[in-house]
């Protein structure tokens, strides 16, 4: 199953190399330069994936949970976590914050 996720993760990595580059050599570039680009392009949002800029980037627009939110959410949270084998501190529980107020009808 890893090796599974690690071609996945290869084919993701070749395919967005695919599509940046072939952009670049329809536009007149080099295929080796323009493929330089898209192995730089790739490897630099990568970094930003994993970097303290980029959890910031995910997190934004998300929200801790208001109370009586966390007392409905938790539940299910926790089983899910449960149901993953999940060990040690569990993620912070996040919601969306889109700027308004949800009512249930």
């Amino acid at each position: 199953m890893a090796l599974l996720g690690w071609a996945v993760l290869f084919l993701m990595l070749a395919l967005n190399t695919l599509l940046i580059a072939l952009p670049l050599s329809l536009l007149g570039m080099e295929p080796e330069r323009a493929v330089g680009w898209a192995v730089s392009a790739v490897t630099a949002y990568g970094v930003l994936a994993i970097s303290p800029v980029g959890e910031w980037l995910c997190r934004r627009g998300f929200r801790k949970p208001k109370p009586e939110e966390e007392k409905v959410l938790r539940p299910a949270y926790e089983k899910v976590l449960a149901r993953a084998g999940w060990q040690g501190k569990p993620p912070d529980l996040l919601v969306a914050d889109r700027g308004e107020e949800v009512h249930n009808s």
